[in-house]
């Protein structure tokens, strides 16, 4: 018998302007997508964001539906009004999501900025 494959999925999340800034309401929104993650597997420390310091939540998560994982970090990008999310897959593979109703210029990936 074969287990399930899971992914390790690691976000970062800006506090700046996002509603949403308790370790519990964060936790519940993210469990609503098909991203996992438990309150004790979210930290706030100090990020870089288009230069300035902002509080970020760090947000380790598991899934076992790789391919909608893109799809659940734009939703992410909705309900935490986020113009765009940092995300790293099995620690490996690392992108940067943009709210997918807002027209932005596209932003590279870098691991020198990327919290775990």
């Amino acid at each position: 018998m074969q287990g399930i494959k899971t992914n390790q999925v690691t976000l970062n999340i800006g506090l700046g302007n996002n509603p949403y800034s308790m370790v519990e309401d964060i936790a519940e929104l993210v469990n609503t997508t098909n991203l996992k993650t438990f309150v004790t597997s979210i930290k706030f420390v100090d990020g870089l964001y288009n230069g300035e310091v902002e509080t970020t939540a760090v947000i380790n998560c598991i899934t076992a539906k790789g391919k909608d994982i893109r799809e659940d970090i734009e939703k992410l990008c909705v309900i935490f009004t986020q113009e765009r999310i940092a995300v790293m897959v099995d620690n490996k593979r690392g992108a940067v999501i943009d709210h997918p109703f807002m027209n932005l210029n596209a932003m590279l990936f870098d691991a020198n900025y990327f919290i775990k």
